[in-house]
């Protein structure tokens, strides 16, 4: 397969080959043991940039949402495998349970948009459910957002998207793929749910939106924990010390 020449390629011709995950590092196995030309670099923010206390604006105010209202964000490509169905989903039946104090920003463009829209006329989710496209001002979505939800069904290698809503302290509800558990740790930082499960997201949604602490808690947990091991800084530091480690054997060779 197309895969296999590829780690192939990497493993013979280059020294060094950096993946974004844990999970994108086992694709490198050699004999049931993870090559240890493959090293793990995480994907690094400017915790200074995605910081509440640094971000203005009134985008609340300016879409007309209630100080009352809990305002949930899914951001990224309007596509098939980015689950956004599961999340409507879960909504359509938090409405029929009664909880009706809640808004969803989906923030992107894609192949999936005009279906996405049509489920959403379908089910009478048009006064909860805001397609603003895409925005150039994702700090000032985050600023208002309550939860993230990442619903990708199959594909998240290292999410930045993740990384900056936690450094905003947002608690995110993601699926238990790819490389989400390395981000997220469970009932600590977020919540993780099964990919396509809407009965788990409807469960995890619920449970945040009743409880105000625990998703004040969970954001603060998630800041911490990106300036503990996310910051564009410890990227960089690593990414060096890796090319001064290969210029010292090259030199020794």
């Amino acid at each position: 397969s197309l895969g296999k020449i590829m780690r192939a390629f990497y493993l013979l011709l280059l020294d060094r080959t950096l993946t974004v995950s844990e999970k994108v590092r086992k694709f490198f196995m050699v004999g049931g043991r993870i090559s240890p030309k493959a090293i793990t670099v995480y994907n690094g923010i400017n915790v200074e940039v995605f910081n509440p206390d640094n971000v203005d604006g009134n985008l609340r105010g300016e879409l007309g949402l209630k100080d009352d209202t809990v305002i949930l964000g899914s951001i990224g490509a309007l596509e098939e495998d980015k689950g956004q169905r599961y999340l409507f989903e879960a909504i359509t039946r938090l409405k029929l349970e009664g909880i009706n104090n809640i808004k969803c920003i989906v923030c992107g463009t894609g192949p999936h948009e005009k279906e996405l829209k049509k489920v959403v006329h379908e089910n009478g989710l048009s006064n909860e459910i805001l397609f603003l496209g895409f925005r150039s001002d994702i700090r000032s979505v985050f600023k208002i957002l309550d939860i993230l939800v990442v619903t990708s069904l199959t594909i998240e290698a290292c999410s930045m998207t993740m990384l900056e809503a936690q450094a905003m302290m947002l608690p995110i509800i993601a699926t238990n793929i790819s490389g989400n558990p390395e981000l997220i740790v469970d009932n600590s930082t977020g919540i993780l749910i099964p990919p396509g499960d809407a009965d788990s997201l409807r469960d995890a949604l619920k449970y945040l939106i009743q409880n105000l602490d625990v998703r004040h808690k969970m954001g603060k947990n998630g800041r911490f924990r990106v300036l503990e091991k996310f910051t564009i800084e410890q990227n960089v530091r690593k990414t060096e010390k890796i090319f001064l480690e290969m210029v010292q054997d090259s030199i020794v060779r």
